[in-house]
């Protein structure tokens, strides 16, 4: 299974299509103006469900007389028609279209059209209203298609993508859904886009779920967490059963909530891919697009010059220059990242601009050096042309470099290591929180002597090193209640001086929800009997991130963990394996499971090692080290290793989901 070929061959079948017309994409295109000199043939490319785009379709066809239209969707046909069938009111616009199709004197829904039927139907008909509106005669009828083509996934690299419609989708905590375990388990997902429950759906469910189709075979489905198990669920509920039957593809789905260990996220990693996404801004805070606007690109004789530096979107499209590099950070630490950074410029420098200066002794990389090396891709219009994605990343890596001081990387990173440390030595938490509490207190001082803080770790920044602890901790080696109260009266102390204007109630009352969130946070893995600690003080280092653990898992045999005394559950989950197997009824393995335990024997438990191919996805985002880890563990022993997300995790990403004001 190759991420890359399924895009490729998706985007070749679209060529055509796409030929001479005008192309529109998503809501986006109901904002285009319509021009006299546009073709007659229009592209509408939409991730949402039809039906929630009826009315911008509309408007772009009534735009203009256009006499062919072409839709191209993620979400298969099949898919379509069950959140009809959940949310008869997506039929929408399209009603019209279906009575009017049907026999007379016939009921409508006596013999039903297809959705994509349908849908062409009301497209055939907006073009002859529009060509009417435009005083345009039609030699021929409007010519109207829909294609379904796997669109809907970011690839980073191959064997790395990202879902972007699911970008603001976060996992809840335990107690966010409320009431008892068994409760919680059956209620929705609450998250910013995503609902999975037998209410009608929120928007964009079936194209989340609806890509699995397209990008996996015949697989098994394994979950971590509550909310990835109902996910799991609502792929098996919306799955295309007969297309999965026949496929040749064998492959083990693991969904798992970020919210089972939050600390990857929120400890300044020692990847340079996690440093640009965290340093840089997002193009939007729901994005997961990157924007480098490197100042250094700027010369400073060109009046015409932006003030900021140019915008440069990370989106490589696939670019094979960029991807490779990409892969090669995905295995690098930090200082050997901007090792390859400048390698990478002075050969792109020795090919096309061989007479650009270049230093003849490299010596240790230093920002200096890389920005120097870096601006004699000034003005250089035809280069960036030609290996643009390769480019863009450069010029990024080398911005973040600049930029990562301003974010006090290096002594967060330090701090970070100091603190787990301490308590690895005592395995006493207590320390941990001393160390905290001073960094606050540090904080208050220099700001009642109107010190600079510029050098000085703030209130937030301690909060996020609160979360990193919190959630390293988990149940087994918690802050104590004497502790935390200490640490939430220094946190409100140092709030409290960060603001001239601050109102004292509401400033405490954040606080306590904030740190009703980090219980939260520490309970997360409560549940879990395998993948309950993510410390193991005995190693170095001692944070043993919980996706490494998973892909660990997930290759070793089943038999190596029956021998350590794993009991198989009923449920789908044993003491080894900490997933949950969600299972496809009426299966022939089912089948014969049962007649296994008719028979008195042990049925073979499914396992993802079963799988030449293993996709984990991660549900409310990754960072790049944890993927780069994970995929090394799973390909450990010869499987195909696909690791997906809903985002890049990072430190402001996961704070602005916990700690949300109010």
């Amino acid at each position: 299974m190759d991420l890359l070929s399924v895009a490729v061959t998706a985007w070749d079948a679209c060529g055509a299509a796409l030929r001479g017309a005008a192309v529109f994409a998503d809501e986006a295109f109901a904002a285009v103006a319509a021009c006299p000199a546009e073709p007659d043939a229009v592209v509408l490319l939409v991730s949402a469900h039809l039906s929630r785009s009826a009315d911008h379709i509309r408007a772009v066809l009534l735009s203009h007389p256009y006499t062919s239209c072409c839709i191209v969707t993620p979400i298969a046909e099949a898919l379509h028609t069950i959140e009809v069938a959940a949310d008869p009111s997506l039929v929408g616009v399209w009603s019209n279209a279906a009575a009017d199709s049907s026999p007379s004197g016939q009921h409508p829904q006596s013999q039903p059209q297809g959705y994509y039927a349908t849908v062409e139907t009301k497209l055939v008909e907006w073009m002859a209203e529009s060509a009417l509106a435009h005083g345009r005669s039609l030699d021929r009828a409007p010519v109207a298609s829909i294609m379904h083509q796997p669109l809907c996934y970011s690839i980073v690299t191959n064997g790395l993508f990202l879902l972007p419609q699911s970008a603001s989708f976060f996992p809840p905590l335990a107690s966010q859904s409320g009431g008892s375990p068994a409760a919680r388990a059956a209620s929705p997902v609450s998250g910013s886009n995503i609902s999975i429950d037998s209410s009608p759906p929120i928007s964009g469910r079936t194209s989340r779920t609806g890509s699995y189709d397209d990008v996996r075979g015949a697989e098994e489905i394994f979950a971590i967490g509550s909310a990835s198990r109902q996910i799991a669920r609502a792929i098996i509920s919306q799955s295309v059963s007969s297309r999965r039957r026949t496929a040749e593809r064998s492959a083990a789905l693991i969904l798992v909530d970020r919210t089972h260990d939050l600390a990857a996220p929120t400890m300044h990693s020692d990847c340079l891919l996690d440093q640009i996404w965290s340093v840089l801004p997002r193009q939007t805070p729901k994005s997961i697009q990157v924007v480098a606007s490197p100042q250094f690109m700027v010369s400073d004789n060109d009046p015409g010059s932006v003030p900021h530096g140019p915008r440069l979107s990370l989106a490589h499209g696939m670019d094979s220059d960029a991807m490779d590099f990409i892969s090669v950070l995905l295995q690098l630490g930090q200082k050997e990242g901007l090792v390859a950074t400048r390698r990478r410029l002075l050969d792109v420098l020795a090919r096309e601009l061989p007479d650009s200066p270049r230093p003849k002794a490299l010596g240790r990389v230093t920002t200096e050096q890389l920005e120097s090396l870096a601006c004699n891709l000034r003005g250089q219009h035809a280069l960036w042309f030609r290996r643009e994605g390769m480019l863009k990343y450069l010029t990024a890596a080398v911005e973040s470099s600049i930029e990562a001081p301003k974010f006090k990387w290096d002594e967060l990173s330090s701090i970070e290591r100091v603190l787990i440390q301490s308590f690895t030595e005592t395995y006493d938490s207590s320390s941990m929180a001393q160390q905290l509490r001073d960094l606050l207190v540090q904080f208050v001082h220099a700001k009642q002597q109107h010190q600079q803080t510029a050098g000085i770790v703030t209130a937030k920044e301690v909060l996020m090193l609160m979360l990193y602890c919190y959630s390293l901790l988990g149940d087994t080696a918690s802050i104590s209640a004497r502790d935390e109260a200490t640490l939430q009266e220094a946190l409100f102390k140092a709030m409290m001086a960060s603001s001239n204007s601050a109102n004292a109630r509401a400033i405490q009352g954040w606080v306590a929800r904030a740190f009703s969130q980090l219980r939260l946070v520490s309970q997360a893995r409560a549940g879990q009997t395998r993948f309950r600690d993510v410390l193991a003080p005995h190693q170095q280092p001692p944070y043993d991130p919980l996706l490494v653990q998973i892909g660990r898992a997930a290759v070793q045999p089943p038999e190596a963990q029956l021998a350590h005394g794993a009991q198989h559950d009923p449920q789908g989950q044993s003491s080894a394996d900490g997933w949950t197997h969600v299972p496809y009824g009426g299966t022939l393995g089912s089948v014969m499971s049962g007649f296994s335990r008719l028979l008195g024997g042990a049925p073979q438990k499914p396992h993802p090692s079963h799988h030449p191919t293993v996709i984990l996805v991660v549900l409310g985002g990754i960072t790049f080290q944890e993927a780069g880890r994970v995929r090394d563990e799973l390909a450990a022993r010869g499987h195909t290793a696909i690791v997906g997300s809903t985002n890049i995790a990072t430190t402001d990403t996961i704070m602005a989901q916990l700690f949300k004001a109010r």
